[in-house]
């Protein structure tokens, strides 16, 4: 088993699990993005988790942010409250080093953040996540995994979906979609809208819409040509400083995104097939505050923080058959990236007549990359399945990055599989650290973050796939970790910057682990799951004269030792379900900045419950109404994913849903 039978049985609403009780055991997974062939899950050497889109939004869940915190060895941290930055750690590792694609197209930042907090499920048709290093395929930013998320697309009779829902700290949400098509041609819409109040008594609130959609073009049996777009809007207030400490009454961010792809193949022999994938990501933001200046003759000022960036690619590739030795793909990329940032500081002598800008530079520069790879991938034996890529990258900015990963299953006895894979990742510096900020000075000499991971795992299959269990180890090592080194300033009264802060290539770190996971479909409509990781990250060396914060054997921040998730879900019916889960997190250290210098400090650890159900009010032929309902926090735990920063408490949400075929 890998880690989609977990995860996907998990997130199953319990009357769709009745209705396909009889089925699940014979139906495999194919799988799209650890190989980028669509490939059976049994014959994959890493880890997948698999999220279905339909069956998150059926249990109420509308962020990725959200459902993801229910996948083995993946950590959400938000900070505080709704809209909130909400960051991955994956298996320890740091919140940079996962690749994130909207339909093929990469939306991480230059340097590999990526933060999740505006991402919602709305028209998603399901979220691939693939553990370990996967810069072979991938390239930069793949050094702890990779996660897709893929638009539904349109086939058969017109569908519309539509809900809406509204609970606790003023929050509501709707989204609609419509999707239907033609043999020729298939098409999906879709958006949504989600707004709150958020957990502060002022100035939180958060807004954030989607237009989504996808259309499929079939011009003939060999030919295949697929464009897909998503524009996310968003707006969120926050009082809290970076401490935590709520004293703003105006502080905002807002941020516009567009991201939109192309993915077009021909076959062009019996064995061999052509693809031209090409994506753009464009990022806008602004971060702004008015407060008191301190300076009599300008008592106000505000400052605004705005950025913008892209990241542009072309890709491709051949992908040919080799009869029984597998399939072989080839591919070229060439990929641009840039991004532009500032801050912009403007002193009112009142308000709100115009005052004096000072412009602070930050980073504006763009850079390209060129990648070629190669794979190679079969099970020329039933027993057995391989997979091995290579790939070269070339970057504008620093020397060439060579990664490679390689891979197998190996059938034990009946139901079990032993799978193994080794590989390599990079993560590339970011615009800030090479060129510099508003907040420090550039390093030109900065080099590509790297790693090397061994994963292994077992799987066994029991009752005709009813009962599902795997075991598994993984053992992760970070090379030439960037750190940020900051600046010393001289004393009162004017507090003068004597040296300038900057980015370097610093420290070395380990983060190691077990995973167990169990799932089963039970007698009487009930379906269970269960996982659990441990995983140990830490500092593993620094170099002569180090001044950091960790030093070997500290604790990475905000990565818990033990995490795990529980769930159980019952329909005896398809008229109406409900189902309960839990989420464990462990303790894990965090910094308390509200001092200086910052010590470290330990969040505690906790569960949260979570209950959701439906029932079936209305039905025809042709549309269906239920309602909703769904409790998240059910005990109203008191916690922290960032120290100063408290998570929601219950929050209960009703609402209705719609769907109709025509």
């Amino acid at each position: 088993m890998n880690k989609f039978t977990v995860s996907l049985l998990a997130l199953l609403p319990a009357s769709a699990l009745a209705q396909r009780a009889d089925t699940t055991a014979t139906l495999e997974p194919v799988i799209v993005t650890a190989t980028k062939l669509p490939t059976p899950s049994s014959a994959l050497s890493q880890p997948v988790t698999v999220l279905n889109g339909d069956e998150l939004r059926a249990r109420g869940v509308v962020t990725v942010a959200e459902a993801l915190r229910e996948a083995p060895g993946a950590t959400m941290v938000q900070s505080g409250s709704y809209g909130g930055v909400t960051s991955l750690f994956l298996r320890g590792g740091e919140s940079r080093y996962t690749k994130v694609l909207i339909d093929g197209t990469p939306i991480n930042l230059v340097g590999g953040t990526q933060f999740f907090e505006n991402l919602s499920t709305d028209n998603v048709d399901r979220i691939e996540i693939v553990y370990g290093p996967s810069s072979a395929l991938y390239g930069a930013d793949a050094v702890s995994g990779v996660i897709q998320i893929f638009t539904r697309r349109g086939a058969g009779p017109a569908t519309l979906d539509a809900d809406a829902r509204a609970g606790t700290y003023g929050s509501h949400d709707e989204s609609v979609s419509l999707r239907g098509g033609v043999p020729a041609a298939g098409y999906s819409i879709g958006g949504g809208w989600h707004t709150t109040d958020g957990v502060y008594a002022f100035n939180n609130a958060y807004r954030n819409g989607d237009l989504n959609g996808s259309l499929q073009l079939r011009p003939d049996e060999k030919s295949e040509i697929s464009l897909t777009t998503r524009y996310t809007g968003s707006v969120y207030h926050f009082p809290t400083d970076f401490t935590g400490a709520a004293t703003d009454t105006n502080s905002y961010t807002r941020e516009h995104r567009l991201v939109a792809g192309f993915d077009a193949s021909r076959r062009v022999a019996p064995s061999v097939r052509l693809r031209l994938i090409g994506g753009d990501n464009e990022v806008h933001g602004l971060s702004e505050d008015t407060k008191a200046s301190g300076v009599p003759a300008a008592p106000f000022s505000k400052t605004s923080s705005p950025s913008a960036g892209y990241r542009r690619f072309a890709e491709a590739r051949v992908e040919a058959a080799l009869g029984s030795l597998g399939t072989a793909t080839v591919g070229a990329q060439y990929q641009v990236e840039g991004q532009q940032s500032r801050l912009v500081t403007i002193n009112y002598a009142t308000v709100p007549a115009a005052g004096t800008s000072v412009v602070t530079p930050g980073s504006n520069d763009h850079r390209i990359t060129r990648g070629y790879y190669i794979a190679l991938q079969g099970d020329p034996l039933s027993l057995f399945s391989y997979d091995l890529s290579a790939r070269h990258d070339d970057h504008s900015d620093f020397h060439g990055v060579n990664t490679y990963h390689a891979g197998a299953t190996l059938a034990l006895w009946t139901g079990a599989r032993l799978r193994a894979a080794y590989g390599t990742g990079f993560n590339a510096p970011s615009f800030d650290e090479t060129q510099g900020s508003a907040f420090n000075i550039g390093n030109p000499l900065l080099q590509p973050e790297q790693s090397h991971s061994l994963d292994v795992g077992l799987v066994q299959t029991l009752l005709g796939g009813r009962l599902r269990a795997s075991v598994g180890a993984f053992d992760q090592r970070f090379s030439n970790q960037i750190q940020y080194v900051s600046g010393t300033f001289g004393g009162p009264p004017d507090f003068v910057q004597l040296t300038p802060s900057y980015y370097s290539n610093l420290t070395q770190a380990r983060s190691k682990g077990y995973e167990g996971e169990v799932d089963a479909t039970l007698p009487f409509g009930f379906t269970g799951s269960a996982s659990y990781t441990q995983t140990i990250a830490q500092v593993f060396a620094v170099p002569p004269g180090y001044a950091g914060s960790q030093m070997p054997g500290d604790a990475l921040l905000r990565r818990p030792s033990h995490s795990g998730t529980a769930s159980l879900f019952y329909a005896r019916s398809a008229e109406w379900s409900v189902g309960a889960s839990a989420n464990y997190v462990g303790k894990r250290p965090d910094m308390d900045f509200s001092q200086f210098p910052s010590p470290t400090v330990t969040l505690a650890s906790y569960v949260k419950l979570g209950l959701s159900g439906s029932m079936r009010v209305f039905q025809t032929d042709v549309t269906t109404v239920s309602l909703t309902g769904r409790v998240d926090n059910l005990l109203n735990r008191r916690y922290q994913d960032v120290f100063n920063f408290p998570a929601p408490g219950r929050a209960i949400l009703i609402g209705a849903k719609l769907s109709a075929t025509r």
